[in-house]
């Protein structure tokens, strides 16, 4: 119930749950066919899939499914076939910096 859905691009939104001095744990939105570039990380970011499908880079999970991004080990590009609704713990996402 904390926070509120903030729009980061078309298809793509963001719910920050709670902010500590380096890292955010957040919601993330996309709807069917949505896309996020490549990325690293500066600190681990874990992510547990509440709905739908994503390809986090060349891994594809489910509802259910956990993913570790370990610091500094890229990940390819995420993207969605169905839409998907994610948990996200990490550090602050470089899109999201303004809201937190």
């Amino acid at each position: 119930k904390e926070g509120r859905w903030h729009t980061l691009g078309p298809g793509i939104d963001i719910k920050l749950l709670r902010r500590e001095a380096s890292s955010v744990s957040y919601l993330l939105r996309m709807a069917a066919g949505m896309r996020i570039p490549a990325h690293d990380h500066a600190d681990d970011e874990e992510c547990l899939v509440l709905e739908g499908d994503i390809w986090l880079g060349k891994t594809h999970a489910f509802a259910g499914d956990y993913h570790l991004a370990r610091r500094g080990i890229p990940h390819g590009e995420l993207h969605t076939e169905t839409g998907c609704l994610l948990f996200l713990r990490g550090p602050k996402p470089e899109a999201a910096s303004h809201y937190a």
